[in-house]
């Protein structure tokens, strides 16, 4: 029997997972300028959809969005959220309950800011 406690856990694991425009596990995790993410596909589909705009809008926030050179794919991938996916989808495949390392994710989330702290320092030509 699943405690409270557990399936909240899980829902929460699947709700940071799942990708709000396709509601589907997220594929290629991007994350926009304003901190949400979504799939690289779903961003292509809205980015095109622009009418005529030389920016995107987030469909949560409605903040635009403008990918380097275009490209959906240069903007930086979520990687706390991707490993979230490869966690949830290692614990389905080998039956397993899914529970997670505290100390994992914070380290993950930890790593994952650092790296956007030195992309946004870092100029780019």
């Amino acid at each position: 029997m699943y405690s409270i406690y557990r399936l909240t856990k899980m829902a929460a694991i699947v709700t940071l997972t799942e990708c709000p425009v396709c509601l589907e596990r997220l594929v290629n995790p991007k994350l926009l300028p304003c901190s949400h993410t979504f799939c690289l596909q779903c961003l292509w589909t809205l980015y095109t959809r622009r009418n005529g705009s030389d920016r995107g809008r987030c469909p949560l926030c409605r903040s635009t969005f403008n990918p380097p050179n275009g490209d959906c794919s240069r903007l930086p991938t979520n990687v706390f959220a991707e490993k979230l996916v490869r966690m949830s989808k290692q614990a389905e495949e080998t039956g397993q309950c899914l529970e997670i390392q505290h100390d994992e994710i914070k380290s993950t989330k930890t790593e994952h800011v650092e790296k956007l702290r030195c992309e946004a320092k870092t100029p780019r030509t």
